[in-house]
């Protein structure tokens, strides 16, 4: 179970990665790809050597952590020559860091439970307008037919009143 939370937080990195990629290859521009693929696996095999003595597969996740991280912030670089992202990067950056604090702590098993808890307490509120968007907006068209805000959901609910 110790390697799951660095894995996961893996597979965060990897979803950020693949969606950057989908832009690039959009633009065409595929050879970005290929380079942050090679760098990738070179940084995850020398952090392999060097994880691996001292922390033995604990230091195998942790180094495919780092390279997934890296190979993420190189596409984002690429990125951003052909886009410019509406979001705030401080706020992205403090969910990751949140996410990184997460899985530290979790090493250490379940003492700190409650820390873990304000953690994710603090990630959805740092969060709240996109998640506020994505369930009030987005799966207004499953229920309502059209894009709904909060404050339509709340009119349509109390039959239009507020």
């Amino acid at each position: 179970w110790r390697f799951v939370p660095p894995l996961i937080l893996t597979i965060v990195f990897n979803s950020s990665s693949m969606y950057l990629e989908s832009i690039l290859i959009s633009v065409k521009n595929t050879k970005s790809i290929g380079i942050t693929a090679i760098i990738g696996a070179l940084i995850n095999i020398t952090l392999d050597f060097i994880l691996i003595k001292s922390y033995s597969a604990y230091g195998a996740a942790i180094a495919t952590l780092i390279s997934y991280v890296i190979v993420m912030i190189i596409k984002y670089h690429y990125v951003t020559k052909y886009l410019e992202f509406k979001y705030s990067n401080k706020i992205i950056f403090l969910s990751y860091f949140l996410l990184a604090l997460q899985m530290v702590i979790s090493y250490f098993g379940n003492k700190y439970i409650l820390f873990q808890i304000l953690l994710l307490v603090m990630l959805i509120f740092i969060n709240k307008n996109k998640i506020n968007k994505y369930i009030f907006v987005n799966y207004s068209n499953i229920y309502f037919g059209t894009n709904y805000t909060l404050d339509n959901w709340i009119l349509h609910k109390n039959n239009g009143v507020r």
